[in-house]
């Protein structure tokens, strides 16, 4: 809470690796089979929480995947998905680091 000076971190982190392996399967199944608009959707929620928790570079990847989703041009998704799954292992590792040095 606000008395260990890391504020929402450690809850909005939670939550952030709660939702996440169940939203990068509907990601892998929107890119793998053309879900344009399912892409989208779960790419902007995804977007939305990795900004949560500070992680820019992230969120700025899933906005591409929306984006890709809205047009209905995949080619690379698949791609931008492996990418995507390398640098959440990054964030998750940083994000332990940060919740262990309070």
């Amino acid at each position: 809470g606000p008395e260990d000076g890391l504020g929402l971190l450690p809850a909005t982190t939670a939550a952030f690796r709660k939702d996440v392996p169940a939203r990068l399967a509907a990601l892998h199944e929107a890119v793998t089979n053309g879900g344009g608009p399912a892409l989208a959707q779960v790419a902007h929620a995804l977007k939305g929480a990795a900004a949560n928790i500070g992680a820019t570079a992230v969120a700025s990847l899933f906005g591409k995947l929306e984006d890709m989703g809205r047009n209905g041009k995949l080619d690379g998704g698949p791609q931008l998905v492996s990418r995507l799954e390398v640098e959440l292992m990054r964030v998750d590792f940083e994000l332990n680091l940060a919740l262990e040095v309070a």
